[in-house]
Protein backbone atom coordinates (compact mmCIF):
# COMPACT_ATOMS: atom_id res chain seq x y z
CA UNK A 1 0.00 0.00 0.00
CA UNK A 2 1.29 3.44 -0.92
CA UNK A 3 0.86 6.40 1.41
CA UNK A 4 0.35 6.92 5.09
CA UNK A 5 -2.78 5.56 6.76
CA UNK A 6 -3.82 6.43 10.27
CA UNK A 7 -6.74 5.27 12.37
CA UNK A 8 -8.57 7.91 14.39
CA UNK A 9 -11.94 7.14 15.89
CA UNK A 10 -12.62 4.42 13.32
CA UNK A 11 -11.87 6.73 10.37
CA UNK A 12 -9.11 5.94 7.87
CA UNK A 13 -7.24 8.96 6.51
CA UNK A 14 -4.82 8.98 3.60
CA UNK A 15 -2.26 11.73 3.09
CA UNK A 16 -1.22 10.66 -0.43
CA UNK A 17 -3.45 11.32 -3.44
CA UNK A 18 -4.04 8.74 -6.17
CA UNK A 19 -2.67 10.21 -9.40
CA UNK A 20 -4.40 8.28 -12.17
CA UNK A 21 -8.11 9.21 -12.27
CA UNK A 22 -9.92 10.26 -15.41
CA UNK A 23 -13.52 10.99 -16.33
CA UNK A 24 -15.25 11.22 -19.68
CA UNK A 25 -16.71 14.61 -20.52
CA UNK A 26 -19.91 14.11 -22.55
CA UNK A 27 -19.63 16.16 -25.75
CA UNK A 28 -23.26 17.27 -25.44
CA UNK A 29 -25.47 18.83 -24.37
CA UNK A 30 -23.45 21.97 -23.91
CA UNK A 31 -23.91 25.69 -23.77
CA UNK A 32 -22.57 27.73 -26.63
CA UNK A 33 -22.25 31.41 -27.38
CA UNK A 34 -23.70 31.41 -30.88
CA UNK A 35 -23.71 29.56 -34.15
CA UNK A 36 -24.92 26.08 -35.00
CA UNK A 37 -23.45 23.03 -33.27
CA UNK A 38 -25.06 19.76 -34.38
CA UNK A 39 -24.73 16.39 -32.61
CA UNK A 40 -24.73 13.22 -34.72
CA UNK A 41 -23.88 9.55 -34.26
CA UNK A 42 -21.41 7.98 -36.67
CA UNK A 43 -20.01 4.46 -36.21
CA UNK A 44 -21.10 4.51 -32.54
CA UNK A 45 -19.27 7.76 -31.81
CA UNK A 46 -21.12 10.97 -30.91
CA UNK A 47 -19.81 13.92 -32.93
CA UNK A 48 -20.59 17.61 -32.51
CA UNK A 49 -20.05 19.59 -35.69
CA UNK A 50 -19.84 23.35 -35.85
CA UNK A 51 -21.32 24.88 -38.98
CA UNK A 52 -18.63 27.17 -40.44
CA UNK A 53 -19.29 30.86 -39.83
CA UNK A 54 -17.20 34.01 -39.98
CA UNK A 55 -17.32 34.60 -36.18
CA UNK A 56 -15.70 33.72 -32.88
CA UNK A 57 -17.76 31.05 -31.08
CA UNK A 58 -17.46 29.13 -27.81
CA UNK A 59 -18.73 25.66 -26.90
CA UNK A 60 -18.62 24.90 -23.15
CA UNK A 61 -19.00 21.59 -21.31
CA UNK A 62 -19.03 20.97 -17.55
CA UNK A 63 -16.29 18.76 -16.10
CA UNK A 64 -18.05 16.62 -13.51
CA UNK A 65 -15.58 15.30 -10.91
CA UNK A 66 -16.16 14.54 -7.22
CA UNK A 67 -15.11 17.25 -4.83
CA UNK A 68 -15.10 17.65 -1.07
CA UNK A 69 -15.57 20.55 1.32
CA UNK A 70 -12.55 19.38 3.33
CA UNK A 71 -9.30 21.09 2.30
CA UNK A 72 -6.87 19.03 0.17
CA UNK A 73 -9.47 16.29 -0.44
CA UNK A 74 -11.45 15.30 -3.49
CA UNK A 75 -10.23 16.05 -7.01
CA UNK A 76 -7.30 18.04 -8.40
CA UNK A 77 -7.91 18.63 -12.11
CA UNK A 78 -4.68 18.31 -14.14
CA UNK A 79 -5.51 18.23 -17.84
CA UNK A 80 -8.09 17.72 -20.57
CA UNK A 81 -7.66 15.64 -23.72
CA UNK A 82 -9.90 16.50 -26.69
CA UNK A 83 -10.34 14.60 -29.95
CA UNK A 84 -11.11 17.10 -32.73
CA UNK A 85 -11.11 17.13 -36.52
CA UNK A 86 -10.36 20.46 -38.20
CA UNK A 87 -10.78 21.14 -41.88
CA UNK A 88 -11.48 23.66 -44.58
CA UNK A 89 -9.13 26.49 -45.40
CA UNK A 90 -7.30 27.26 -42.17
CA UNK A 91 -5.83 30.76 -42.02
CA UNK A 92 -3.17 30.76 -39.28
CA UNK A 93 -3.07 34.57 -39.30
CA UNK A 94 -6.79 35.32 -38.90
CA UNK A 95 -8.29 32.09 -37.49
CA UNK A 96 -7.80 30.61 -34.03
CA UNK A 97 -8.56 27.41 -32.12
CA UNK A 98 -8.12 26.91 -28.37
CA UNK A 99 -9.28 24.51 -25.70
CA UNK A 100 -9.66 26.37 -22.40
CA UNK A 101 -10.10 24.95 -18.91
CA UNK A 102 -12.30 27.35 -16.93
CA UNK A 103 -12.88 27.58 -13.16
CA UNK A 104 -15.99 29.28 -11.78
CA UNK A 105 -16.27 30.04 -8.08
CA UNK A 106 -19.72 30.12 -6.46
CA UNK A 107 -20.06 33.44 -4.63
CA UNK A 108 -21.61 34.34 -1.33
CA UNK A 109 -25.18 35.63 -1.49
CA UNK A 110 -25.36 39.02 -3.16
CA UNK A 111 -22.19 38.62 -5.24
CA UNK A 112 -21.64 37.54 -8.84
CA UNK A 113 -19.79 34.33 -9.79
CA UNK A 114 -16.13 34.76 -10.75
CA UNK A 115 -14.64 32.79 -13.65
CA UNK A 116 -11.04 32.41 -14.76
CA UNK A 117 -9.14 30.58 -17.48
CA UNK A 118 -6.81 28.03 -15.85
CA UNK A 119 -5.26 26.67 -19.06
CA UNK A 120 -5.42 26.73 -22.83
CA UNK A 121 -4.96 30.44 -23.43
CA UNK A 122 -1.15 30.13 -23.43
CA UNK A 123 1.05 28.02 -25.70
CA UNK A 124 2.82 26.68 -22.61
CA UNK A 125 -0.36 24.75 -21.70
CA UNK A 126 -0.07 22.54 -24.82
CA UNK A 127 2.56 19.99 -25.89
CA UNK A 128 5.30 21.32 -28.19
CA UNK A 129 3.53 19.99 -31.29
CA UNK A 130 0.43 22.10 -30.45
CA UNK A 131 1.83 25.15 -28.63
CA UNK A 132 0.98 27.79 -31.27
CA UNK A 133 -2.22 28.46 -33.13
CA UNK A 134 -0.38 27.71 -36.39
CA UNK A 135 0.44 24.22 -35.05
CA UNK A 136 -3.16 23.70 -33.86
CA UNK A 137 -4.74 25.01 -37.07
CA UNK A 138 -3.84 22.04 -39.27
CA UNK A 139 -6.44 20.07 -41.23
CA UNK A 140 -6.98 16.54 -39.99
CA UNK A 141 -7.66 14.46 -36.88
CA UNK A 142 -6.11 15.74 -33.66
CA UNK A 143 -5.81 14.67 -30.04
CA UNK A 144 -5.21 17.93 -28.19
CA UNK A 145 -3.92 17.93 -24.62
CA UNK A 146 -4.30 21.01 -22.41
CA UNK A 147 -2.53 20.93 -19.03
CA UNK A 148 -3.05 23.27 -16.10
CA UNK A 149 0.41 24.53 -15.03
CA UNK A 150 1.65 22.35 -12.15
CA UNK A 151 1.96 25.25 -9.72
CA UNK A 152 -1.68 26.20 -10.42
CA UNK A 153 -3.14 22.72 -9.94
CA UNK A 154 -5.11 22.53 -6.70
CA UNK A 155 -7.73 20.33 -5.08
CA UNK A 156 -11.18 21.73 -5.81
CA UNK A 157 -12.38 24.01 -3.05
CA UNK A 158 -15.97 24.19 -1.88
CA UNK A 159 -18.21 25.79 -4.49
CA UNK A 160 -15.78 25.52 -7.42
CA UNK A 161 -16.95 24.33 -10.83
CA UNK A 162 -14.85 23.44 -13.86
CA UNK A 163 -15.68 23.70 -17.56
CA UNK A 164 -13.86 22.96 -20.78
CA UNK A 165 -14.49 25.52 -23.50
CA UNK A 166 -13.73 25.21 -27.19
CA UNK A 167 -12.90 28.57 -28.75
CA UNK A 168 -13.03 28.71 -32.52
CA UNK A 169 -12.39 31.89 -34.48
CA UNK A 170 -12.97 31.92 -38.23
CA UNK A 171 -12.11 35.39 -39.49
CA UNK A 172 -11.14 34.54 -43.04
CA UNK A 173 -13.86 33.04 -45.28
CA UNK A 174 -16.35 31.17 -43.04
CA UNK A 175 -14.72 27.90 -44.08
CA UNK A 176 -13.07 26.55 -40.90
CA UNK A 177 -14.75 23.25 -40.00
CA UNK A 178 -14.59 21.79 -36.50
CA UNK A 179 -15.87 18.40 -35.34
CA UNK A 180 -15.59 17.51 -31.65
CA UNK A 181 -15.34 13.73 -31.25
CA UNK A 182 -14.54 13.13 -27.59
CA UNK A 183 -13.12 14.57 -24.40
CA UNK A 184 -11.56 13.20 -21.21
CA UNK A 185 -10.34 15.00 -18.07
CA UNK A 186 -7.41 13.71 -16.00
CA UNK A 187 -7.21 14.37 -12.26
CA UNK A 188 -5.65 13.31 -8.96
CA UNK A 189 -7.94 12.10 -6.21
CA UNK A 190 -7.60 12.14 -2.44
CA UNK A 191 -10.79 10.52 -1.20
CA UNK A 192 -10.03 9.59 2.40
Amino acid sequence: MTGTLTMAGGEVTSTVAKLDYQVQIPVGPASFSSGTWTATDSSNVIFVTRTPANTTEYYSLPIIVPSRTTALKGAKLKSVTAVVTLGGTLDTTNDDFEINIIKVTTPVDGSAPVGSVLAGDSGDDYPTAQNTKAKRLVSGHHTFVVTIPTDEQAFMAEGEQYYVRIKIKDNANADLTCVLKGMVAQFDMNVL
